[in-house]
């Protein structure tokens, strides 16, 4: 009857003012902990990064969750996929010592020029 995509949009759009609230007081904790800059500039920059990495965190497995029908094939595959990228955006695993074969991470996620 509606489009797949329909239940995701409006779970997102449901959940961005609790989200929203709740990164905005997580950010205020971590910003003066850990005495980053004490100006406002400062402080809704880092939000702002905070927030919209949130969001893109949030889209990606919202995306495997719209792919899969099966809530555990959506996990695992998302899992899998996920920590491969954080190995090899060069975060753990130096780009030197990469396999040449996962070489496309790096150059899509780090550096496009490469």
């Amino acid at each position: 009857m509606y489009r797949r995509a329909a239940y995701p949009v409006a779970n997102m759009l449901a959940d961005s003012p609790f989200s929203a609230t709740r990164i905005f007081i997580y950010n205020v904790v971590i910003y003066f902990m850990t005495r980053l800059d004490r100006s406002a500039g400062g402080f809704w920059t880092y939000h702002l990064i905070v927030y919209l990495i949130f969001l893109v965190m949030q889209a990606f497995f919202r995306a495997f969750g719209l792919i899969f029908r099966d809530f555990d094939t959506a996990f695992r595959v998302a899992v899998v996929f996920f920590v491969h990228v954080l190995l090899y955006v060069g975060l753990w695993v130096p780009v030197g010592a990469m396999k040449r074969w996962l070489f496309w991470i790096v150059s899509c996620f780090v550096d496009p020029r490469w």
